[in-house]
């Protein structure tokens, strides 16, 4: 029925449909991977396109909507607007990267870019559908399953419920910096992730590689913005000003996490340049997990942005 060159395109286009479809649905069976199955479920078909081509791109981007509106019409949603923009993107940035010539990081940020706006598509769609914003939980139904699998004593079980109703009446107003965090996660998890397969199996048609994690600075223009947040911080209260003291928090949560991934890109690189076993880098990201260690990462981050630390080091070596 097929043609020899046109059966591995074939079986390559049913699995990575296939394969989509399960990620975005693997929350109706297993609630607690939902989170990881949305974060990489634009990775297949991206590879996908890059490998065979737009065509079978476009077969397997249909195979997947109908699988999933079969199982879930809200699923096909979520993955018309909130998957298939990403999923696009990389096939084009890899698809003209000859023609643009754009950097690395230039690529990541027009992906960030696509995947905010396919966010806010997300939480547009549902609001009209459900009245409803998705990012924010059902207290009542984290109640129940929390009911379900809590074995703490009885008054430690009602500090944390308490503690679950207030932080349900916060999230709404953190749905900015959510949108942000949760779109940078997304794209530079698939970015990466679709780069380094296709040059690993030696596919030419892929997005421009990025630089090493150890070499990543981020501008020193975010400084500003972060002095910004503490100065209105002293002066904003939140019973008075909750909307103004609520962008504050926004503000101040995002540049924490990119102050974070800075001095924990500085740390790393320091300790390669010390020649650190990679045993004891390893030591080090378990270590960074610990919350402990985040306020001193942070500070390390705003230090190189401000100082230029690797540029130091370097001219000290000479």
């Amino acid at each position: 029925m097929f043609k020899d060159k046109h059966t591995a395109p074939l079986v390559h286009m049913i699995s990575f449909a296939v394969l989509t479809s399960l990620l975005v649905g693997v929350g109706l069976v297993f609630p607690l991977l939902s989170f990881w199955g949305l974060l990489i479920c634009p990775l297949p078909l991206a590879l996908l396109g890059c490998r065979e081509g737009i065509r079978w791109l476009g077969l397997g981007a249909l195979l997947a909507e109908g699988l999933l509106m079969f199982v879930s019409p809200s699923l096909s949603l979520y993955f018309l607007l909130g998957c298939l923009p990403l999923v696009l993107v990389l096939f084009l940035l890899a698809e003209k990267r000859e023609t643009l010539r754009w950097t690395g990081g230039e690529s990541l940020f027009a992906a960030f870019i696509v995947v905010v706006l396919a966010k806010l598509a997300v939480l547009a769609a549902f609001w009209a559908l459900t009245g409803q914003n998705i990012l924010v939980p059902d207290i009542q139904q984290v109640e129940l399953m929390f009911r379900g699998v809590s074995t703490l004593p009885p008054d430690q079980a009602l500090t944390l419920q308490k503690t679950l109703s207030e932080l349900a009446v916060l999230l709404p107003y953190m749905t900015p910096s959510l949108i942000l965090l949760w779109s940078g996660l997304e794209a530079a998890v698939n970015y990466l992730s679709c780069e380094r397969i296709l040059r690993r199996h030696g596919v030419e048609r892929r997005p421009p590689a990025l630089p090493p994690f150890v070499e990543w600075r981020l501008p020193p223009s975010l400084l500003p913005a972060m002095a910004l947040s503490i100065i209105l911080g002293f002066f904003l209260e939140a019973d008075k000003w909750l909307s103004a003291a609520m962008f504050v928090v926004n503000l101040r949560l995002v540049l924490n996490v990119l102050f974070f991934a800075q001095g924990l890109s500085l740390a790393l690189w320091w300790m390669g340049h010390r020649n650190f076993r990679p045993f004891v880098r390893f030591l080090f990201l378990l270590l960074a997990l610990l919350p402990l260690t985040w306020i001193w990462l942070i500070v390390l981050g705003m230090g190189d942005m401000a100082l230029n630390l690797r540029a130091r080091v370097k001219g000290r070596g000479k």
